[in-house]
């Protein structure tokens, strides 16, 4: 597809565009991540593209398919402890911005939720 130029930019192949030029690319994520940035307009003439599947999000899963994520391993039904079940083998893997903590588990849990063996 061919997109006009709205404002100047480098692309990773090296090519300069600048306002007014057109820009040609087959890969629709692209275009449209450089449309966002306001880089490039909409499409003009030929045959639109066939959009390319999306993997369904995390918050998307269909519920029959949901039994087999991390969340419901233990099963449906059972109650699963606040540490995971791990009896204080979680261990602090990093530490981010705002007293937010990456654990061993994958969790991200605030310092006030950290088991009592890793609070500092």
């Amino acid at each position: 597809m061919k997109y006009p130029v709205k404002r100047y930019f480098i692309s990773r192949e090296g090519n300069h565009y600048r306002e007014g030029d057109i820009f040609e690319t087959g890969d629709l994520t692209r275009a449209k991540k450089l449309q966002g940035k306001n880089w490039i307009g909409a499409a003009i003439g030929g045959e639109k593209p066939k959009p390319t599947p999306e993997q369904p999000k995390q918050d998307e899963i269909l519920p029959e398919k949901a039994e087999n994520t991390p969340e419901n391993a233990l099963g449906q039904g059972e109650d699963v402890p606040e540490n995971g079940g791990d009896d204080g083998e979680v261990a602090i893997v990093e530490q981010k911005p705002g007293g937010w903590y990456k654990l061993s588990d994958g969790r991200t849990v605030r310092k006030s939720e950290l088991p009592e063996h890793l609070q500092q």
